[in-house]
């Protein structure tokens, strides 16, 4: 059974072929503050992914909708 994208932690991220510990936390940010992948192709395409990788992790991921909601940034203005 493939393993929800949207919904790995960066322990199970970096355990992926070709994604590191540092990529996992970019990974994890990206979901919190953009959203969700709609695909896997959209994450391989943000991410770079190699294709050699990406034929591994077609059979080990999916992307389906959970229930993250991207963080809102709010730019603080300060006046001096």
């Amino acid at each position: 059974e493939k393993i929800n994208l949207n919904d790995m932690s960066e322990d199970e991220l970096s355990k992926l072929p070709g994604i590191s510990i540092v990529q996992a936390k970019r990974i994890i940010d990206r979901i919190n503050y953009k959203g969700e992948f709609n695909s896997p192709e959209e994450f391989y395409e943000e991410f770079k992914i190699k294709p050699h990788f990406k034929k591994q992790l077609d059979n080990l991921i999916c992307t389906k909708p959970t229930e993250h909601k991207p963080i809102q940034q709010y730019d603080r203005i300060i006046d001096i």
